[in-house]
């Protein structure tokens, strides 16, 4: 999941209806260090640490945490952390964090909830079913990505001068399916990995989209890995207390 600068709070337009919250990638309503901020000023005073440490190469680690910051269900924002490697991961880059702040921030606000996974053939379907959730008051928020799709596909960039980083390989990829296909029609994602944290002379991208743009792409002559089909899931979210 924009062009956010270095310091999201510079660019970020933080309201009094945003809303920040922390949980572990897999959706684990028992994990201990969940957390929501809905205080602006909270928010403001924590978004810029996680980006303030030094840039880092990032080491795999399984204890993934997501932290997203949306407004009106929308997600302005979103931060990896891997609390047993003490990074972040933003915008294709990992920078240097201490995961305690997580744990402190989860000791004053923390919330318990339930997550509720559905898959939707269309964005209509979901948007609809969305509408409806925002009637219940235990109703958080909505993962759900900007495009519905049916599958998966996998492009390897070289590190190279061209491409420094992974922010600079997922915009030269998304160049290139813009020249065939509408940005609407898919996602971009940087895979980490054991494999990909090993391999450090390639960037892997995983392409979120429908059978014909994996078509399209191939038959223009870009190399691309081998097509799987995965329809879309969206998780919602709801307080349980």
């Amino acid at each position: 999941m924009c062009a956010w600068s270095h310091s999201a709070a510079d660019t970020i337009e933080i309201t009094t209806k945003s809303r920040m919250f922390g949980v572990m990638q897999n959706g684990d309503p028992k994990d201990r260090i969940n957390f929501m901020l809905d205080n602006p000023d909270d928010i403001k005073n924590f978004v810029p640490t996680l980006t303030a440490g030094g840039e880092i190469k990032a080491k795999w680690g399984r204890a993934l945490y997501l932290i997203s910051l949306v407004d009106e269900n929308v997600q302005l924002a979103a931060w990896l952390v891997n609390i047993e490697e003490n990074y972040v991961l933003y915008k294709g880059r990992t920078y240097a964090f201490d995961a305690k702040q997580i744990r402190q921030l989860a000791k004053n606000n923390r919330f318990k909830y339930k997550a509720k996974f559905i898959k939707f053939s269309t964005k209509e379907e979901a948007d609809n079913y969305l509408k409806k959730q925002l009637l219940d008051r235990s109703f958080i928020i909505a993962d759900i990505p900007p495009v519905m799709y049916d599958g998966t596909f996998q492009v390897r960039i070289p590190r190279n001068n061209l491409h420094p980083h992974a922010r600079t390989a997922i915009d030269s990829l998304k160049r290139r399916l813009e020249n065939i296909t509408p940005q609407n029609t898919f996602v971009i994602n940087y895979v980490l990995n054991q494999t990909t944290v090993r391999d450090r002379s390639y960037y892997t991208l995983l392409v979120r989209c429908n059978k014909d743009v994996f078509d399209l792409f191939s038959s223009t002559g870009y190399k691309a890995g081998k097509w799987r089909k995965e329809p879309t899931q969206t998780v919602f979210f709801y307080r349980t207390h």
